[in-house]
This record gives C-alpha cells, sequence and structure tokens, in this order.
C-alpha cells in the first residue's frame, strides 16, 4: 500500500512541476470584487484549496492548489512516523497558503 502511495505522491509532485513551468501560477487579473467577494473566496479556499481561485476563474490555478492539497496530505501522511506528526503541518500549512492567493488574487487591480 505505502508503493502506491509514494506513486501517487511523486505523481503529483511532477505536476506542480509541470504546472509551475508553464505559468499557471501567474493570472492578470484586471476586475475589482467585492469585500463579501473576497471574504468569501478566502475562506473557501481555505476549506478546499482552489475552491476560491475557481470561482475567481482560474480554473489551471484551482485544479493546480486542488493536486498540491491531496500531494501533501499524502506526504504528509506518509512522513507522519518519522515526523512525530510534524509534517501533518505541510497540508495545513497549504490551505493557508491557498487561502491567501485566493485573497491576493481578489484584491488584484
Amino acid at each position: 500500500m505505502k508503493g502506491i502511495l509514494w506513486k501517487v505522491a511523486l505523481f503529483l509532485v511532477l505536476i506542480f512541476a509541470i504546472q509551475s513551468t508553464t505559468g499557471t501560477f501567474a493570472m492578470a487579473n484586471d476586475f475589482k470584487y467585492s469585500q463579501e467577494t473576497i471574504i468569501t473566496v478566502s475562506i473557501l479556499s481555505l476549506l478546499i484549496p482552489g475552491f476560491g481561485q475557481y470561482l475567481l476563474k482560474d480554473q489551471n490555478k484551482a485544479l493546480t492548489h486542488l493536486l498540491i492539497c491531496i500531494g501533501t496530505w499524502i506526504v504528509g501522511s506518509l512522513l507522519l512516523d518519522y515526523t512525530y506528526g510534524l509534517s501533518m503541518l505541510l497540508p495545513i500549512t497549504w490551505h493557508i497558503y491557498s487561502a491567501f492567493d485566493a485573497f491576493s488574487m481578489a484584491t488584484r487591480k
């Protein structure tokens, strides 16, 4: 079972590497959103990484955030025995970053 999880984690890391080299993380956004929209996309992206980006109409970034979230949970659970539970900070950190990214996307002029 751990062999399969390692292959899935490696696959997700490769997807992340491809996405980061193709410029998915760069997006020009010229819209001004309301305060309620900014808060909503930030909270939704904190709960499910990529959901706020999806609502802001950046599907590539949303998919990337979701795949990285899944990958961090897999890697965190695989390393759980070796890091005394500290590896579970990795997915939590990614959730926080995804919320910050959605916030910055919504507030960008």
